[in-house]
Order: C-alpha cells, then structure tokens, then sequence
C-alpha cells in the first residue's frame, strides 16, 4: 500500500521567489552617473561633425573674431586664429574615440605576456613547496649596447629676417682654375678629363638635413617624405621623387583652382630625394614660421614642409585686381623668394602701417589690410598702389630691391 502525503494547497505554504532587480537599478551611482557621461560622449563623437555649425580648420583673419566671448554665432567662443571653439571639440571628440579604439584594439590583439615568477624555475627544477628549495642558477642578462647617436639641438624660432651669408672659398668658387692650376704644376698641357672636372663641379650640400639649404648658386630641397615646392628654375633631381600640381585649399577644402600658374604652380613633391633650383638672380629666404604663422603673399611663397599648414585667401581692392594671400601655420620651415631683403614694421592699434604695394610681403599677428591708391603716380606709371595694415602684431616687407 502506498502512503500518499496530503498537499496543502494553502498560499501560505507556498514558497515564492523573490523578484531581483535589474541590472541598472543594482548598479551604484557613480557607475550610472559615468555610464550617462560615456554614453553622451560617444554620442556626440559620432553626430558631433554632422552638427559642427562651423569648419574647425577654419581660420578667421578677422582682428574682431580672434579670443571672441560666447554669444550668439559662437556658442563657446573663438581662439586666437578665429576658430569656432565648439566645432573644434566635436571634431576633437571623434578623434579622441577613434584613438582609444584603435589603441584598444592592438592592445587586445597583442596582450603583454606576463613576466615569470620566481618559483617558476624552482618548480622546473623539481621543487615541491616542502623544504628548502633547490639553488637556481641566475642567468645575468645579455647587455644591449647602447648607440650613441650625435644630438641635434633644437634650433630656436627667430625672427624673420636677412639669413646669415656664408663664405667660400676661392678654390669652391673657381674649380676649373684649381684643376687647371694643377695640371699646369705636374707638366701637362692637355686640357682636363672630363671624369675630372666633373667631380670637381658637383652641386654642393647632397647631405643636408634641412629641407631647404641655401648655396651660391642654387637651393638644395631635400625630400624624405613630401614637401611643396615651384619647379622654376630647377636644374636637376636626384632619387625617387612624383611631382604632382597642388591647387588652392579655400576653408579647408581643397579647390580645382591651381596653386600659381605655369612654370610658378606649386608641385606637391612625394618621395625620397633631393632637388636643385637656380637662383637666377633671385633672393631666397628658409624661415621657421613658429606657433603663429603668418600671411604672406602668394608670389613670395616658393615652398614649405607638409607639416605646415596652408590656407589661400584674397585682399579684396576696389582701384587694382585682388591680391592672392596663403596663411602658413605650424611648425616647419618655409622657403620664401622676395625681391629684396626682408624687413619688419610694427602696427600698433593706434598705428596702423601703410606699406608700398612693391614692398608689401605680409604680415604676422592680428591684423587687416586694406588696399589703397596714393596721391602720386607710380614711376611705370599708373596710380601707386599702397596696403594698409591696423591692428597689433608685424608688417613684413623688402628693402634693396634689384
């Protein structure tokens, strides 16, 4: 006979389980605070550059925009170059995301391993926690030499004017006299091998470091990478470099307009390798534009490095045609071709600088230029044409023309 045990069918006698709460209601504070914070972050990383109200590149040369307050057209300010701060963060928070993602990724692609423990050896050894353990023979690790390489001080940004001029020698100047003179000494009366004389007129400077390096008669562009440079007057390259026509870059965005025209066009250079350009009469200039930058006229701008930012832009005029200017920002070298020595002249606000419009190169800090007909005519004739410049910071010009 089977014993049936009687069930009660009483609500108090059931056992019920306890609802848990959810994930996020478990979570502390701090944890859905941070959680609310990350996810606005990656929120705005990903629609932040659709909703920029301006280009973030984009730099005002207005005086009246540099350091702006909040207000209506620029909800978080400008900075110093014009900029709109808040469209520089949302393209600042995207950058940021991509960063850690992909740092993140090679980290977990790539994990550390970890570094053995003490007892790993003794335990290889035989070693089983009991007793005195056996000796462990150290290994002394392999020393690794050290290269000593010659230390390169960092140059200091100095302002921009007349580079120093370098001497040279007699026999540097005058190499087929030298070599002539010393044929004359050993007794021969036969003209120079030409194998000769060719290794005596190599083009000075093949090892420079700097991008642009100014001899005699020419100017030696070195290329390790890219850099952007005009072709006239070049008389010869070395090495494998592409020449590909740059054009003009409009806030930010890159035109079809050509950057100069003909033989003048600026040439994005890629590759690894050296060029030289003829001076042909003309003055060149290698500067460090620094943190500031400056504008510059187009014609004056013979090359920089692809480190250094550029911007084209226009004076307007109403008595000649529109100036072209290039806005140069970074930290790298320019090469300048002016028509004579460069020279500065301070504006102040309550000074501006009227500067001959032959003369005018540019100018550094915050400042507008302005195009003016003077009251006398120009010695080719025509009206002489002159530019304004108010505000605070530099007017750059030339002095010693031909």
């Amino acid at each position: 006979m089977t014993a049936v045990l009687p069930i009660s069918a009483a609500p108090t006698a059931l056992r019920t389980e306890e609802a848990r709460p959810g994930r996020w209601r478990r979570m502390p504070t701090k944890a859905k605070v941070g959680a609310v914070l990350l996810g606005l972050f990656v929120l705005a990383g990903i629609i932040g550059p659709f909703v920029a109200p301006y280009d973030p590149s984009f730099q005002n040369p207005s005086p009246d925009l540099s350091l702006h307050a909040p207000y209506g057209a620029h909800l978080l300010g400008t900075t110093q170059s014009g900029q709109d701060v808040l469209s520089q963060m949302l393209e600042g928070i995207r950058l940021t995301l991509e960063l850690a993602f992909f740092v993140g990724l090679v980290a977990t692609a790539a994990p550390i391993p970890p570094e053995p423990r003490p007892y790993d050896a003794m335990l290889a050894q035989g070693w089983s926690g009991n007793g005195a353990p056996p000796a462990v023979r150290a290994v002394a690790p392999t020393p690794i030499p050290l290269v000593m390489e010659q230390a390169v001080a960092d140059t200091e940004d100095e302002p921009l004017g007349e580079p120093p001029r370098e001497e040279f020698s007699d026999s540097a100047e005058q190499p087929e006299q030298a070599l002539a003179e010393h044929h004359v000494s050993q007794g021969h009366t036969s003209s120079a091998a030409l194998s000769q004389l060719a290794a005596s007129l190599r083009l000075v400077g093949e090892e420079e470091a700097s991008p642009f390096a100014l001899n005699e008669d020419s100017v030696l562009v070195t290329v390790r990478g890219e850099l952007l440079v005009r072709t006239a007057g070049m008389i010869g390259f070395t090495g494998s470099l592409d020449f590909r026509p740059e054009f003009k870059r409009f806030r930010g965005r890159v035109t079809d307009r050509p950057f100069g025209e003909g033989a003048d066009r600026m040439q994005r250079v890629l590759g690894t390798g050296a060029a030289w350009v003829s001076r042909e009469g003309r003055r060149f200039l290698a500067v460090s534009l620094g943190e500031e930058g400056a504008y510059l006229r187009e014609p004056m701008v013979f090359g920089f490095e692809e480190q250094v930012n550029f911007e084209n832009g226009r004076v307007p005029s109403d008595v000649a045609p529109d100036l072209d200017l290039v806005h140069l920002a970074g930290m790298g070298q320019v090469l300048l071709c002016p028509p004579g020595a460069l020279r500065s002249l301070e504006v102040r606000a309550d000074a501006p600088v009227t500067v001959p419009l032959e003369h005018w190169v540019g100018w550094q800090g915050q400042i507008a230029p302005r195009v003016l007909a003077m009251p006398w005519d120009h010695p080719r004739g025509g009206a002489a044409l002159a530019v304004e410049l108010t505000g605070e910071g530099f007017a750059l010009l030339c002095v010693g023309m031909g």
